[in-house]
């Protein structure tokens, strides 16, 4: 590190420092050429490029010096690898960043921990994660490294919140684009078992910390959701990994004014109302790893609700610390209790600040949670009675329920949709609503239908779609409510086509 005059900037005097190219590589994205051609792997790269990438022009105060000074090793406070790291030794964080640094500012020391978790993982990996996902995590790690080097420049003089932004700041980017030529190489490109398997080790590895080291955790999950493209939109959950949505009424007890502005942030709530759950069904016994996302929210000053997204996850699928685990959680199990503590208006519980209710769950089959499992609205009264298990006629399912609790459950057999019960009052079940149950069959014929304007032989068609409806409707006792109002729709579509068409249409096809 010493001080040097360049043509570009009038010849004034400003810090340049000898570093690795690949590392100039990654932070500038290509932007800059080394002119050293004496050694490919390092070159001369100035302050004014490293801090503010300006090539040319006036230098700024905090990189200006005077031509004698400069920076050896006797004088460095920290060893020389750590000014030159090749951004694969997951020690540097503690051993180079931290030490450089005595805030005591508990993000920073956090966000290193995640960091350093994350490096770690490259070693962790195994054949379960694909070459991609591998080239992706190594890519990720070095770009970490390489976006919060700077600050160890000994010329800079940063306070602890510039260095926490800055560090917090570095994780988006890096999962996107880790490297500048490798466009494919990205988060939103990896399939979903790689960023699983990565995503939940992370969290597990991370447990006793995971209130501190949330917003990193949820950084990295949120860059995946903000792809425009991405395995994320048209994921399917099941099996190993679960997708709820779940509303959460909750009161504040009386605190003093220190402790009220903690609470008064809703996502500290809402993981602390989570790791209540998940301590009440016993997750982390049962090998199930969970995540949790504040999804909006809507409060006054006595008492709110909350609206939450929880994930869970199989720990021996997903997590690569697990090698010693041998038993599979069954998940169904856990996702049946869940379910059932709603139902039974049992899900509740406190913590020293907060009282809590969940007031509905929702089982999600995909990202936006717009296709069902189940859907449970807990009973708002005081009653102690419940409706027994039963089995309708369409050989729904439905468990032991608190008066007053309105169940939805995905609709059974060859049906979308979903069927809703209410446990009423005296503990009798109300005859099911199966006015959002539809055939596929059904669903295919009114797609038909919808598009006969466009259609050329449409004599053809409508003989085809009005023999199938009349032959999937005569047997009455198969049928429910949503499909007698997507046959309505069939025959107002078909009636709509004729009026327009009547010559194209039969006089048999007319009666």
């Amino acid at each position: 590190m010493s001080c040097y005059k360049a043509e570009d900037f009038d010849y004034v005097a400003q810090w340049i420092t000898t570093l690795r190219f690949d590392y100039i590589e990654t932070v500038t994205m290509g932007r800059f050429i080394c002119r050293n051609e004496t050694n490919n792997d390092y070159c001369y790269y100035a302050c004014m490029a490293e801090d503010y990438h300006i090539l040319g022009g006036s230098v700024y105060d905090d990189c200006l010096c005077t031509s004698d000074e400069e920076y050896i090793l006797s004088n460095l406070t920290l060893a020389s690898y750590c000014y030159i790291p090749l951004g694969t030794d997951c020690s540097w964080y503690k051993d180079c960043f931290q030490r450089q640094f005595s805030c005591n500012d508990t993000r920073i020391g956090n966000a290193l921990d995640f960091a350093t978790t994350f490096c770690n993982i490259y070693l962790q990996t195994n054949k379960n994660i694909s070459n991609h996902g591998r080239q992706w995590i190594n890519l990720v790690r070095k770009c970490l490294q390489f976006s919060i080097l700077k600050h160890l420049r000994p010329w800079r003089s940063l306070s602890c919140s510039e260095v926490e932004k800055s560090v917090i700041d570095s994780h988006s980017l890096c999962y996107i684009q880790p490297h500048k030529t490798l466009l494919d190489v990205s988060i939103c490109q990896l399939v979903a078992s790689d960023f699983f398997q990565v995503f939940w080790t992370i969290r597990s590895t991370l447990e006793q910390s995971y209130n501190s080291t949330n917003i990193f955790i949820d950084t990295m999950f949120n860059t995946l959701k903000n792809c425009s493209a991405s395995f994320y939109q048209t994921v399917t959950f099941g099996e190993d990994l679960r997708k709820f949505d779940l509303t959460i009424s909750y009161t504040k007890a009386a605190l003093d004014r220190r402790r009220r502005s903690v609470l008064d942030d809703e996502t500290t709530i809402s993981l602390e109302i989570v790791e209540n759950i998940a301590t009440k069904l016993k997750w982390q016994e049962k090998g199930v790893l969970w995540f949790s996302q504040l999804n909006s929210n809507s409060s006054d000053n006595l008492s709110t609700e909350i609206y939450i997204e929880l994930f869970l996850a199989n720990r021996k699928t997903y997590d690569l610390n697990a090698v010693n685990i041998t038993q599979s959680v069954d998940l169904d199990a856990v996702v049946d209790e869940l379910r059932n503590s709603v139902q039974q208006d049992s899900l509740h519980g406190k913590t020293d600040d907060i009282s809590f209710k969940v007031v509905s769950v929702k089982g999600c089959l995909d990202s936006k949670c717009e296709t069902l499992s189940f859907k449970i609205i807990a009973s708002q009264t005081e009653s102690s009675e419940f409706c027994l298990t039963n089995v309708d006629r369409f050989n729904t399912k439905w468990d032991q329920t608190k008066v007053g609790t309105v169940i939805e459950m995905a609709c059974t057999g060859n049906y979308t949709g979903t069927v809703s019960r209410l446990c009423g009052t005296g503990g009798q079940w109300k005859e099911p609503d199966n006015s959002q149950c539809t055939s596929v069959a059904i669903q295919n014929l009114q797609k038909q239908a919808s598009m006969l304007q466009n259609s050329d032989n449409t004599v053809s068609i409508v003989n085809d779609i009005l023999n199938e409806l009349n032959n999937l409707t005569s047997e009455a006792d198969d049928l429910r409510s949503g499909d007698m109002a997507t046959s309505t729709a069939i025959l107002k579509d078909i009636s709509e086509h004729v009026a327009r068409n009547t010559a194209a249409v039969s006089d048999n096809q007319l009666e």
